[in-house]
C-alpha cells in the first residue's frame, strides 16, 4: 500500500460522523463528577487525631517514667495545651482554609 492511501484509511477512522449531544455530555460529567465525589474521603480529622494520640503516649510514658510530681505536673500542663493548639488549628484549618476540600484521598 501506499502512503497516501494509508493516510486516507487513517482519515476514514478516525472521523466522527455523529457527535454525541451536549445534554449526554452534560450528563456523563455529572455522573462521573458525582461518582468522583462518592469515592472520596475526607480525612480533615487525621493531623489532629494523630497529634492527640502521639500526645497521650507521651504523658503517659511521662507518667510512668518521671519520678517528682513537679516535673510530671509541668510535662503534662505542657502536653495538655499542645494538645488544645492541634485542635484549635485544625478548627481554624477547616473554617478558613478549606482543609475539608483540600484533605481527601
Amino acid at each position: 500500500m501506499k502512503e497516501k492511501d494509508v493516510d486516507k484509511l487513517l482519515k476514514e477512522t478516525l472521523f466522527i460522523e455523529d457527535l454525541p449531544s451536549d445534554e449526554l455530555n452534560n450528563k456523563v460529567k455529572f455522573l462521573i463528577n458525582q461518582n468522583k465525589k462518592e469515592k472520596e474521603l475526607s480525612i480533615w480529622w487525621m493531623p489532629a487525631c494523630a497529634s492527640i494520640l502521639i500526645s497521650f503516649m507521651l504523658s503517659f510514658f511521662t507518667f510512668v517514667f518521671l519520678s517528682s510530681s513537679l516535673i510530671k505536673l509541668l510535662a503534662l500542663l505542657f502536653i495538655i495545651i499542645i494538645i488544645l493548639a492541634n485542635i484549635i488549628l485544625t478548627f481554624v484549618g477547616v473554617k478558613y482554609f478549606d482543609l475539608k476540600k483540600g484533605a481527601v484521598i
